[in-house]
């Protein structure tokens, strides 16, 4: 044969994930919300088709008897059922059934999205074209292949626990056991189920590897096809836990079990000192350090046995227990939620929601949190976002990169905010400055007041109980604590503990001066001189009563050498932002504020705080 001559080219073999498409008849609906069948689609091999019910059920008929599965997304619970109710006998119902719904996030745990998936349908290329969306959902059953492949090959015991719960059952009646017992066994080379003493070994070794081993399994996770899907995903998203990945909305909503077992492996200390899980997850001098670094806890102030209170407000927490905690400013309140949260994340993946009423303080935290962790699994909600900073917000509450989300309270009457939390579990409701509800929430903040009674229409609604609900403040007299204990259990039940670590500041000095009106900004500029000197390190709040003194005293100041903004609520987001990232920075040494501005900015060089005019409350004052 000649150079110059073609030489045929031998096709190569089909894949063996293509070849078991191959012989799959690929199903996909289209339902009214009545449930009535309106078209259906089709595809065998190299065929395709589509029609109404009437047309469809015929050539359903005719490739269903050419198949080896049937495969769709959605089938088990929605296509079969809807099929089987207007036509009981056809052979389609005697296929073994591959549902690429449920092989979600058994496949892609780590992630409950994947490129074809949104809110768990799939992403359609045109709308009402069934044989389009039945091609889609073999296109991501060759995904889910590969990622079994390369499960089988990575996490042998998580393939065999999961081979074995997903398979077992009467094949002949249960299709879609049939269906996992096809799959699984080509990928793992034509093995057998495993023999349920394999099986529940591998599952009882999955679970001591990623949770307490005195936990156990529950015997009732192995009695039906639908516990033992539970536990199924329960045992995937462990090899994924600590991670971006949150269980599914569908399937804590169908399986709840999945998540009760998880808490009970991960979330629930035995006596063993010796246990390799609870002696480092829920000892919490272990987390301390592995998320901020730090040795122990403040010394100061301290519980009434002498202890660390803001250990035992800590250790409170990790029971997931609801509390008051009252600890004065700088006393290190934002650890004692900021921790628990971040251990309840990496334990089931819950998010913990921060109730803020300012913020400047909000975007402080977030910031601090990320830069003390380097972790950025922390967000805010506010109105200084942009739209597309605030979608992509929501984005990453959906697809569970976000541990710790602060909120303003006028968020929870957002509907784009509501949908995106209720696609998480919520681990706790947190309520820092919670004053606010009893001193400002009723002329301030109304909205405030609203949170209690969302969180409990929330809960009902997304068919949970009620979170803990921690609350933290730097000052609360005996009223306001028996309004804000009354508020909660009134509105959620929930009976919140009270830990109590007094307002007194040591490492502050308090000084009195009295001045004339007319002799008042020379006063705070002659205290700055004293305490700070221009353009040099430190820094300085001044806090006046109303808006217009706030700029006359940022313009007096400027024009006597120091760099001085004012800050109040009639300023544009974008200025505030501004203002409050060159304060931060160290661009801005002097802030004149509105009494609100300061609260909770962590801030280290913070020099003074001036209050120009008398502030209304002595709570105010000590806030």
């Amino acid at each position: 044969m000649s150079d110059l001559e073609p030489t045929s080219s031998v096709p190569e073999p089909p894949s063996p994930a293509r070849a078991f498409l191959h012989r799959c008849l690929l199903v996909d609906l289209e339902v009214t919300l009545a449930g009535r069948i309106t078209h259906i689609g089709a595809l065998l091999g190299d065929r395709r088709q589509s029609g109404t019910q009437a047309t469809g059920l015929a050539f359903l008929d005719t490739f269903a008897r050419e198949a080896s599965a049937v495969l769709g997304h959605n089938l088990a619970d929605h296509d079969l059922p809807r099929l089987r109710a207007v036509s009981p006998n056809l052979p389609i119902h005697l296929l073994p059934v591959i549902d690429t719904l449920i092989l979600s996030p058994i496949a892609f745990p780590s992630n409950p999205y994947h490129r074809l998936v949104k809110d768990y349908k799939l992403v359609r290329e045109s709308q009402n074209d069934p044989v389009a969306d039945a091609r889609l959902a073999g296109t991501l059953f060759l995904d889910q292949w590969e990622a079994l492949e390369r499960l089988h090959a990575a996490h042998p015991v998580l393939f065999t626990a999961l081979h074995f719960l997903l398979a077992t059952g009467n094949t002949t009646e249960d299709r879609v056991a049939a269906g996992f017992e096809w799959l699984f066994g080509l990928i793992a080379r034509n093995a057998a189920i495993p023999d349920p003493e394999l099986g529940r070994r591998a599952v009882h070794e999955w679970v001591d590897q990623h949770g307490c081993p005195s936990a156990g399994v529950p015997e009732e996770a192995f009695t039906n096809r639908e516990q033992r899907q539970a536990l199924a995903f329960a045992l995937s998203w462990l090899g994924v836990a600590g991670g971006n990945s949150v269980l599914p909305p569908w399937v804590r909503k169908r399986h709840a079990n999945a998540a009760t077992w998880i808490r009970h492996w991960r979330c629930q200390p035995c006596s063993n000192r010796e246990c390799p899980w609870c002696s480092r997850h829920h000892d919490p001098r272990v987390q301390l350090k592995q998320w901020f670094g730090f040795d122990d806890f403040r010394t100061e102030p301290r519980a009434p046995d002498g202890s660390s209170l803001q250990r035992a407000i800590i250790a409170s927490g990790f029971r997931d227990e609801s509390l008051l905690a009252i600890l004065p400013t700088s006393g290190g309140k934002s650890l004692c939620f900021q921790l628990p949260a971040l251990v309840r994340y990496q334990r089931v993946g819950s998010l913990t929601m921060v109730i803020s009423p300012l913020q400047a303080l909000m975007k402080d935290q977030v910031d601090g949190l990320i830069r003390r962790t380097g972790n950025p699994c922390a967000a805010a909600l506010y109105g200084l976002l942009t739209p597309p900073e605030r979608s992509d917000v929501l984005r990453r509450i959906q697809m569970g990169d976000i541990a710790i989300l602060y909120v303003s309270p006028e968020q929870f009457r957002n509907r784009s905010f509501r949908t995106a939390i209720a696609t998480r579990e919520i681990g706790c409701w947190v309520f820092d400055e919670a004053h606010c509800l009893s001193k400002w929430g009723h002329d301030f903040r109304p909205d405030y007041l609203y949170a209690a009674r969302f969180i409990r229409e929330f809960s009902a609604d997304v068919g949970t109980s009620v979170a803990p609900i921690a609350c933290f403040t730097a000052t609360a007299k005996q009223e306001v604590k028996d309004e804000i204990l009354a508020h909660f259990l009134h509105e959620t039940g929930r009976q919140l503990r009270t830990f109590e670590g007094g307002v007194e500041r040591t490492n502050l000095e308090f000084a009195v001066e009295e001045t004339g009106e007319h002799g008042k900004l020379g006063q705070v500029r002659e205290l700055l001189a004293e305490h700070l000197m221009p353009g040099r390190g430190g820094s300085a709040v001044v806090f006046r009563s109303r808006r217009k003194y706030t700029e006359l005293t940022a313009e007096f100041l400027r024009s006597n050498g120091w760099a001085c903004e004012y800050f109040h609520a009639g300023l544009t987001p974008p200025e505030k932002k501004r203002i409050q990232d060159d304060f931060i920075a160290g661009r801005v040494q002097v802030i004149c504020a509105t009494n609100a501005f300061g609260m909770g900015i962590d801030k280290d060089d913070v020099r003074l705080v001036i209050h120009a005019d008398t502030p209304g409350s002595l709570e105010n004052y000590l806030q």
